[in-house]
Order: structure tokens, then C-alpha cells, then sequence
């Protein structure tokens, strides 16, 4: 299966009263006039309407956002509740999802680069770490890649760009965390990946505060997942949080389920067998989880008090969809953007979120609407808030001043 990308007829484009993101502000900006030539580059941008120019389509009043990220979304997509076979087919729907859905960068941090298929590469970043990082001897050890103490960071698989995740969490063993034993070999792997530019952080979903204590002196950019209801987030430090908050809702009481079967069936993630089954099936699926819903509906508001904290002490927040994971779907960072507005995030903290954090942390340098550069951005073209069109299908994609909509052949 292969993405097929249909270049739009392209004599320039010229867009009137568009609303874009601010980066300067942390907000949305109203009003402005943006010219892209025939080649693709962006030409101007200003406050005032431009002058029009033979052959160039006009769009009025569109919302102009930068490419989408996703920091946490597993290709092995199980947004309907079962594995999936990986291979070029399914990595190709994956593909086209993504794309249709406004994503440029997506991080996964199981997937090993080498089974990729090029479908997947041709025009989104995929970052695929195999594995997390271990430590010998440490919990994680049968799926992750381990390294000896005295170890040397260079020596490790790893792909040459992207964050790099330690496993600092006991959940699913009666092993402890093993690394504050180590802690050069830590501070080394921390040193060796920022020499190279590349973030560094701890994955400590349902971490408790034994191990979370000991992880705080060490200088990581990241924490990924949510640690036991009992951590105190005062004690963090610096950091981005991506907490994979939505993914709780999701996996124990299939939160959303119909919404996100409807959206991969626009986008083309799944055909419409698959959708019709998966329909039939819903109400067994929620018979099947409905006692560990209930305990999860109790547990909800004290597990998400300490983000709630973060979010109002106005820490710094990246976005995972946590695709992948059972009901969980790749990309779906709409629903991970509902839950930390419904904690109390402002839209500059959404915003800033998304848009700078996000891409920072993964390495991606795309600009965005700077004059003399490809256009790099997508293109909604009605004019609503920026935070219901996460999700939806874009009508324009720019990808290295190319406009592009995808099509998917299936032999």
C-alpha cells in the first residue's frame, strides 16, 4: 500500500482575515493576510490586505495552524481494543490518518525504526526509539534496552535523533527502580544525548513516591505518564510534563470510544468492516470493563489532582495522545487537550503546549509562517475555535511549501 499525495493546482495562495497562531503571544491572532508564491514560499505576512496576484487562489477567513505533534502514540494502533498485524497495509492507513488529521511529527517510543515502511516516512517525521532504556537488572529489563552500569552511552542502538526515555517506574513488577543506584551512569546518558541536542526523560506512569524522590536530582527535560496520586508535584523540578492523562479514561472505561471510532473512519484508519464490527461489539466491550470503571470513577479525581496542581502552578506541559494502547487512539491528542482544559489549562498554556513545547522536545525545526521559507502549516478553512478543529480533517496541508490531500491505493 503506498500514500499518494495529489498536489493541488498551485499558482500561489493568498489568504484574507486568517487567523493564526502567535508565537510571540502564546495566543491566536485574528486579522492577517499571508501570501505564499508558486513556489511555495511564504512571501508575506501582514496586518493590512495584500495586493492580488494573477493565478493565486484567494481563501478568506481560514484558521492557519502549525503541523500537529504528538509526543506518545504507538504505531501498534489498538484504537479498536485488539492487536493489529504491523505491516505496510495498516502502516499506510496509519499514514494517511495522520496526514489527514494535520500531524507532522509523531514519537513512538517502542516501535523499532527498521520496521517502518517507507509510506510511513514519505511525509510525516516518525521517531521510533526501540525500546526504552534500562538499567541491568531493573524492572523493565525483558522489553526495554539494557545497559550494564558500567556501561558507556554510545554503545547503545539507538536511532540518531529524537528523545531518548529512561523506564523509572516499578508498575507491573515487584522489582524496584534500579537506576538512583547508578547515578553516573545516568548523569552519562543525560550528558552524551544533550551533546547531541536530543532530550532526555523518564517514563513513570504510576511511579511511586519512593522512586519519584530519587528521580528529582537528576537534570532530565521530560517526565512522561502519570506517577502515583501521592506524588507531590511541588517537588518537581524545571520539567515539561506529558502526562498521558485521557489514556486513564480511555483503557478503563472507553471514554470517547464512539467519537474516536467515527474520526478513524472518516480519516480513512479503518475500513468500514472493521468499523461496522467494532460498532457491533461496543456494549460488550463496556459490559467487559464496567466494574474497573467504577473503581476508576471513584480514583479519577484524586489521580489527577497532582496535574491538576501542575497545571496551576502553570508548569510547562508537552501533548501525547497515547495511542496505541487498548481504545486508545494514535493521534487522538483532541481528548488529551479536553482533559487538561477541563484541569484548569489556559488556552496560552494548550497553545504553548502544542505548538513550541511539543516540537522542541522532539527535535522538529519545521518553520512556520516565516517570510522566505516553505509554507509549513495547515490550512481549516472556516473560522472557529482553533481547539474544536484538533481532530478534524484539514483541507490544506503544507508540507515543505507543497499543498498536498492524500489518497490511499490499496493494491
Amino acid at each position: 500500500m503506498a500514500v499518494f499525495l495529489i498536489l493541488l493546482g498551485f499558482g500561489g495562495y493568498r489568504f484574507a482575515d486568517a487567523s493564526i497562531y502567535d508565537e510571540s503571544l502564546h495566543s491566536m491572532r485574528d486579522g492577517i493576510h499571508i501570501q505564499l508564491n508558486e513556489n511555495g514560499l511564504v512571501e508575506m505576512v501582514a496586518h493590512k490586505p495584500l495586493p492580488a496576484v494573477e493565478g493565486e487562489t484567494l481563501i478568506k477567513n481560514a484558521v492557519i495552524l502549525p503541523h500537529f505533534s504528538d509526543f506518545y502514540s504507538l504505531i501498534q494502533e489498538r484504537g479498536l481494543g485488539y492487536d493489529e498485524n504491523i505491516n505496510g497495509q495498516t502502516q499506510g492507513l496509519m499514514a494517511r490518518y495522520l496526514i489527514a488529521g494535520g500531524f507532522y511529527g509523531v514519537r513512538d517510543p517502542v516501535f523499532p525504526r527498521e520496521g517502518l515502511e517507507p509510506v510511513m516516512e514519505q511525509h510525516l517525521k516518525i521517531f521510533a526509539q526501540r525500546g526504552y532504556l534500562e538499567v541491568k537488572g531493573g524492572p523493565a529489563q525483558q522489553f526495554a534496552q539494557v545497559i550494564d552500569p558500567t556501561g558507556n552511552p554510545s554503545q547503545l542502538d539507538l536511532p540518531g535523533d529524537g528523545p531518548v526515555t529512561l523506564w523509572w517506574t516499578e508498575m507491573g513488577s515487584d522489582q524496584p527502580v534500579l537506576w538512583p543506584q547508578h547515578p553516573q551512569l545516568v548523569n552519562d546518558i543525560i550528558h552524551y544525548f544533550h551533546t547531541q541536542n536530543r532530550k532526555v526523560g523518564c517514563y513513570i506512569q504510576d511511579a511511586g513516591v519512593a522512586s519519584m524522590d530519587r528521580l528529582y536530582q537528576f537534570p532530565f527535560d521530560f517526565y512522561e505518564g502519570m506517577p502515583g496520586a501521592q506524588v507531590n508535584v511541588e517537588k518537581f523540578p524545571n520539567i515539561v510534563w506529558i502526562p498521558l492523562g485521557r489514556l486513564n479514561d480511555k483503557r478503563y472505561c472507553a471514554q470517547d470510544l464512539t467519537k474516536g471510532l467515527a474520526r478513524a473512519g472518516e480519516m480513512g484508519l479503518y475500513g468500514s468492516l472493521d468499523i461496522a464490527r467494532a460498532e457491533a461489539r461496543l456494549e460488550d466491550v463496556r459490559r467487559g470493563i464496567g466494574d474497573r470503571c467504577k473503581v476508576w470513577k471513584k480514583r479519577r479525581a484524586t489521580s489527577f489532582q497532582p496535574l491538576r496542581d501542575w497545571i496551576a502552578r502553570k508548569g510547562a506541559l508537552g501533548v501525547g495522545s497515547a495511542g496505541g494502547h487498548l481504545f486508545s487512539f494514535t493521534g487522538d491528542i483532541r481528548s488529551e487537550l479536553d482533559l487538561l482544559e477541563e484541569l484548569g489549562a489556559s488556552q496560552p498554556q494548550l497553545l504553548e503546549a502544542l505548538f513550541e513545547t511539543n516540537p522542541s522536545l522532539l527535535g522538529l525545526e519545521k518553520p512556520y509562517l516565516k517570510p522566505g521559507k516553505p509554507a509549513n502549516f495547515i490550512v481549516f478553512q472556516k473560522n472557529v475555535f482553533w481547539g474544536r478543529l484538533v481532530g478534524e480533517k484539514v483541507d490544506l496541508n503544507f508540507v515543505d511549501g507543497k499543498p498536498f490531500q492524500s489518497e490511499i491505493s490499496l493494491k
